[in-house]
C-alpha cells in the first residue's frame, strides 16, 4: 500500500501523466489562439508527446516552446498550405452537393477522397516535422507516402480523431460534455494516443 502512494508508485505515475496531458492541452490551446500558429503549436505538442511516450525526460514547457519557435516558420507554411487546400476542396465539394448531375456526383466522390488524403497527411506531417529536419516539400511528400505505407495505422488515426467528432455531431446531447473534455484534456489524450502509434512508425525512418 505504501508503495502505491510513493513517488515511485503507479498512482503517482498515473497522476503525473494526467497532469502532463492537461498542461500540454493548455499550452496547445493558448499557443493556437492566433489560428495561424496552429501548425507550430501542433508540432510542439508532438515534439513533447513523442518524448513522453518514449519515457525520455523532458521539461514540458521549455521543450514545447523550444520546438514552437524553432519550427514556427516551416510549420506555419505547411499549416497554411493544408488549410487553404482543404478549404478549397471543401468548398468545391459543397458546390457539387448542390447539383444533381452525374458529373457532379463523380466529382463529389473524387473530392471526398482528396479531402481524406489531405486530412490523413495532416495526421502525419506535424509529428514528422517534430522528429526530422527537411524541406517543406519533402515533409509533405513523406507524410503523404506514410498515409499509404501504413494504411492500418492511418485508419486508426482516423478513428482517434474523427470518431469522437462524429459521435458529438450525431448525438448533440454529448456535444457540451465533449467540448469541455477537449478544452480540459482531450487534445492531450488524442496526441498521446497518436504518439503511441506514430512512435514505432517514425522510428523506422531513423537511420
Amino acid at each position: 500500500m505504501n508503495r502505491l502512494f510513493s513517488l515511485d508508485g503507479k498512482l503517482f505515475h498515473i497522476l503525473s501523466r494526467i497532469a502532463d496531458l492537461i498542461l500540454l492541452n493548455v499550452l496547445w490551446l493558448l499557443s493556437s489562439l492566433p489560428i495561424i500558429t496552429i501548425g507550430a503549436s501542433t508540432t510542439a505538442l508532438y515534439y513533447v508527446m513523442l518524448k513522453i511516450v518514449k519515457n525520455e525526460d523532458s521539461y514540458i514547457i521549455r521543450s514545447f516552446f523550444h520546438s514552437f519557435f524553432q519550427n514556427i516558420r516551416q510549420s506555419t507554411i505547411i499549416w497554411l498550405l493544408l488549410l487553404v487546400t482543404g478549404s478549397l476542396v471543401s468548398f468545391d465539394y459543397y458546390i457539387c452537393t448542390q447539383s444533381q448531375s452525374s458529373y457532379a456526383k463523380l466529382l463529389q466522390t473524387l473530392l471526398f477522397f482528396i479531402g481524406l488524403v489531405i486530412l490523413a497527411t495532416t495526421f502525419y506531417v506535424f509529428p514528422v516535422l517534430a522528429r526530422f529536419d527537411s524541406c517543406t516539400r519533402h515533409m509533405l511528400k513523406n507524410a503523404f507516402l506514410m498515409t499509404a505505407a501504413h494504411l492500418p495505422s492511418t485508419t486508426i488515426l482516423f478513428l482517434i480523431h474523427c470518431g469522437p467528432a462524429l459521435l458529438m455531431l450525431r448525438y448533440p446531447i454529448i456535444m457540451i460534455g465533449g467540448i469541455y473534455f477537449y478544452l480540459f484534456i482531450g487534445i492531450g489524450i488524442t496526441s498521446w494516443l497518436d504518439s503511441l502509434l506514430l512512435r514505432r512508425i517514425l522510428d523506422k525512418y531513423i537511420s
